[in-house]
């Protein structure tokens, strides 16, 4: 059960497959996510994606995810894999479905759990909620102006 959850929502005019393919086409991700400037990997449940990051550091930092869940144009989850994770873990779940209008409710959360998610909650959950909607933010500008080229 987790600590903490965040979770952003968002009204995407584009339609779910359009949104989700955004978000599963991870080798470009640094075009629309203002914090991933690169990714590799596969999205096949099981499978590790690899991030660079740009955390507002000297350098970039590289982290990797695990593939939890796909469900095609309604579900994708990943997992944080690192030295930290056996203090507090990460997920990250978006949902994806149609509204009557024919744009997408987009929902993502970002659960932590584990033995310091307390702390991790105290000392970064301003930052991890302020990134979270900058990332659904820009998610969402990305899908909207794909849409109308």
């Amino acid at each position: 059960m987790p600590i903490l959850t965040l979770s952003e929502t968002r009204i995407i005019n584009a339609t779910p497959t359009q949104v989700f393919q955004t978000v599963i086409g991870i080798d470009h991700y640094h075009r629309w996510n203002p914090w991933l400037k690169e990714a590799k990997g596969s999205v096949k449940p099981g499978d590790s994606v690899r991030v660079k990051v740009d955390l507002g550091r000297d350098k970039l930092e590289e982290y990797n995810h695990t593939i939890l869940a796909y469900k095609t144009d309604k579900y994708f989850a990943w997992e944080d894999k690192g030295w930290f994770t056996f203090l507090t873990k990460g997920s990250r779940h978006r949902y994806f479905s149609l509204t009557e209008e024919g744009a997408t409710h987009y929902r993502v959360e970002l659960n932590l759990s584990g033995l310091f998610a307390g702390l991790a909650q105290r000392k970064f959950g301003a930052a991890l909620s302020k990134g979270l909607a900058a990332e659904a933010d820009a998610l969402k500008n990305y899908c909207e102006a794909m849409t109308s080229n």
